[in-house]
């Protein structure tokens, strides 16, 4: 990971999964990597209320110039 520059990741905002590492887990995960998140796009939602369940989340390394 010190050689990657952007990562694109989908992250649950809440657990959908079994032993899944939610949104909060792994965007605290990835600002100790050295990396920033820099957009948000918006998964998918529950129908029924709107709730977003899940985001695409692009992270830049700013350790690397």
């Amino acid at each position: 990971l010190p050689r990657v520059k952007l990562i694109q990741m989908e992250m649950s905002l809440v657990p959908l999964y079994q032993n899944e590492v939610t949104f909060n887990k792994m965007y605290n995960y990835m600002v100790e990597l050295g990396f920033d998140l820099i957009g948000v796009e918006p998964g998918f939602a529950e129908a029924k209320s709107g709730r977003l369940l899940q985001l695409d989340g692009t992270f830049l390394n700013g350790r690397i110039s």
